[in-house]
């Protein structure tokens, strides 16, 4: 099934020239920033709500574990919004996978993650970390996964990120228009190769890769 984006809206008639002439790129990127920080954030907060309403009952300990993490989701998610204001964000990797790793074991998928790189520039790490925040909050979204295996490896000029969960039988390709067209330009923007394909029976498979020599 292919992705049916919607094409930019005009500019309100109130802005001045030079700002309508720049309106539409400038929204669909911020909207594309806003997208990408918070659906990420706002999935592992009702993921981590759901936990806490379910355990506060009978296991209060454990769901005020869970309230915890929210608190701590939520303050990351107003600093990736005030990055943002600020026109920049910087995101590690290695922050992510564990975040990721976190995610996924508390929604009882047995996670895999295997990072073997050398140090990146800044640009590509943000631009895979993204990439791997948005895979993974589909993997939580749209599939009913036991299994997931993230992995990043590097050869030489090229370091490649590749994000494989079960449970993706009844997903579609289009799975999230704005999500799969959004890292898809990221990476193309940096040079690199983006696929978001089924693999197998009920497997899903994306993948990125992007060279890091200049």
């Amino acid at each position: 099934m292919a992705c049916s984006c919607p094409a930019s809206r005009s500019a309100p008639p109130h802005l001045p020239s030079r700002a309508a002439r720049h309106w539409p790129r400038n929204a669909s990127a911020i909207a594309r920033d806003l997208h990408d920080l918070l659906g990420y954030s706002l999935s592992a907060i009702k993921l981590k709500s759901e936990l806490a309403h379910r355990l506060i009952a009978e296991r209060p300990d454990r769901a005020q574990e869970h309230l915890a993490d929210i608190l701590d989701i939520a303050g990351h998610a107003l600093s990736d919004v005030r990055s943002l204001a600020r026109s920049y964000r910087r995101l590690s990797l290695s922050d992510t996978s564990h975040s990721a790793k976190t995610m996924l074991a508390a929604a009882n998928i047995d996670v895999r993650v295997e990072l073997d790189h050398d140090p990146l520039p800044e640009e590509i790490e943000t631009v895979l970390a993204t990439v791997l925040r948005e895979a993974v909050t589909n993997v939580l979204r749209h599939s009913d996964a036991e299994n997931c295996a993230i992995t990043v490896r590097q050869t030489d000029d090229i370091v490649k990120l590749d994000v494989v969960n079960d449970g993706a039988t009844h997903r579609p390709l289009s799975w999230d228009c704005n999500g799969v067209r959004n890292q898809a330009e990221r990476v193309q923007a940096a040079g690199g190769t983006f696929i978001a394909r089924h693999v197998g029976a009920d497997r899903f498979h994306v993948h990125a890769a992007i060279p890091t020599a200049a």
